[in-house]
């Protein structure tokens, strides 16, 4: 069996491909990157804090329907004054 002749390939093939492969996985990972970074900025602007703060919000008014106080001097509950 008789194999073909062995050619080095072309320098601009060879940068032609780096380049495509190069730029498909940058932009398959700066998609990836920048979703994220969306969510993650979402989250942080309008999740947790005010999920935390909603949640405190409706343990205090529980508290005040029961007739517990919030423990602090205030006027939003019956149980501080």
């Amino acid at each position: 069996m008789e194999l073909p002749a062995y050619h080095a390939p072309a320098w601009g093939s060879v940068l032609r491909a780096t380049w495509e492969r190069g730029f498909s996985f940058i932009k398959r990972a700066g998609t990836v990157i920048l979703v994220s970074s969306v969510i993650l900025w979402f989250l942080q602007g309008y999740g947790f804090v005010a999920a935390v703060l909603g949640l405190a919000l409706v343990s205090m008014i529980r508290d005040a329907r029961k007739g517990k106080g919030c423990g602090g001097d205030c006027s939003h509950c019956r149980g501080c004054r």
